[in-house]
């Protein structure tokens, strides 16, 4: 990225109309000490109230978004690809930035105005609809990385970043964009039809209910993965709109969880809404997701191509089967551009979670993809260990249709 073609909008001061600069303006003006006398009359304050009456009066940007002039909705005139990171109150705070400076999504990182917390820029899809969405994923990625937490406010593409001073500020523009996660480019219907001679092993049938709040005790991740594949993507369901949310709930997971975990968050769904399901009952609920699920599964057989389905019919078991879909899903979403389908990025970790197994067990599933030639492996990924940050392996769909 070129700081110098990517703009961002500028305001005098808090309450003042906005214009549009550089993005290299704020950051050389950070680093050079243009507002550095501000910011030091505003570290001496002793009192919050002195310090936030000063902090008003420093010039801001708004780093996601050029402005039509102002910062409501209506003023968002073109997202800049970048997303801010506040991080407040914190021990040792040049630490901490200097660790997130190194980081691969991490386009600028330096102290905050106060002196007693990091600011940071990172990379994210350059998407005003999706704003919200990549500051989920940006929340997730530095609390599972770095163990902080970052400023709610920051999901306002709006958001005004005011001006700070530190001569050791952390710039990297060969940052990339923090991936969103994966959905599939089509979702299948619930069509009845498959192909002979292929056997899916959902294990739908004749099968207990999960109770929902059951796996989420037994699986530790499975929380999150709820989080961001139905509770961040679906309100509060309508009357005349519920059928059509479990379609989507349904045939969305198919493609990103073990069929048990995508039952369950049907469950969850159910169950945090029971208010709009007051004539419909649970049973009702579970047994049509079960339908759905099956539906799922045989026009996902229609879609694959031969070599697909011929690898497909040699998997043993219904983990192998959803690793197999989550690994084609991925490969063909075009959701980052820096990995073109048949490209995408996958870890152990990642996929030992939506399967409910071991990382050992996902792990021998991949190498099992790899000698069958399902996939192959374009760059190794590296393991995540104390001071160091873990990098997904970027794998190759090699069934490509030809």
């Amino acid at each position: 990225m070129n700081p110098e073609q990517v703009q961002i909008g500028f305001f005098r001061h808090y309450a003042a109309p906005g214009k549009n600069v550089p993005l290299h303006e704020f950051l050389n003006g950070i680093r050079d000490g243009k507002w550095a006398a501000q910011i030091q009359c505003l570290r001496a304050a002793s009192e919050p109230a002195a310090r936030d009456k000063l902090k008003k009066r420093l010039p801001a940007f708004m780093l996601s978004s050029t402005s039509a002039g102002g910062r409501k909705a209506a003023d968002m005139l073109k997202h800049s690809g970048l997303l801010q990171i506040d991080i407040d109150h914190i021990p040792e705070p040049e630490n901490l930035r200097d660790r997130i400076g190194d980081d691969r999504h991490i386009l600028a990182a330096w102290l905050s105005p106060s002196g007693n917390g990091v600011k940071a820029i990172m990379r994210i899809p350059a998407d005003i609809g999706q704003h919200k969405d990549s500051f989920a994923a940006a929340a997730d990625y530095m609390r599972e990385t770095y163990d902080h937490e970052i400023d709610r406010a920051c999901s306002d593409c709006g958001r005004l970043c005011f001006v700070s001073h530190d001569v050791e500020i952390v710039t990297n523009f060969d940052a990339v964009p923090l991936e969103l996660p994966a959905t599939p480019l089509s979702q299948p219907s619930a069509a009845e039809g498959g192909e002979e001679g292929i056997r899916l092993n959902l294990n739908l049938h004749n099968k207990a209910p999960i109770l929902h709040n059951k796996l989420f005790e037994e699986f530790e991740s499975l929380t999150k993965i709820y989080r961001q594949l139905v509770e961040r993507r679906y309100g509060r369901p309508q009357r005349g709109q519920r059928n059509a949310v479990m379609v989507e709930i349904i045939s969305s997971c198919f493609f990103a969880v073990t069929p048990e975990f995508a039952l369950a968050f049907a469950d969850e769904f159910y169950n945090q809404h029971a208010e709009a399901f007051e004539d419909y009952g649970l049973e009702q609920w579970q047994s049509e997701a079960r339908a759905l699920m099956a539906g799922c599964g045989r026009s996902f057989l229609e879609c694959l191509n031969q070599g697909e389905q011929a690898a497909f019919a040699g998997l043993g078991d219904e983990k192998e089967q959803t690793a197999f879909r989550i690994c084609r899903s991925l490969a063909n979403c075009e959701s980052n551009a820096t990995v073109p389908p048949p490209l995408f990025h996958l870890s152990c970790q990642q996929l030992s979670a939506r399967l409910g197994v071991l990382e050992m067990k996902a792990w021998r599933t991949l190498k099992a993809f790899e000698k069958s030639g399902i996939l192959e492996i374009v760059t190794p990924g590296i393991k995540r260990s104390a001071g160091k940050q873990g990098v997904a392996t970027t794998y190759r769909w090699l069934l490509v249709q030809s």
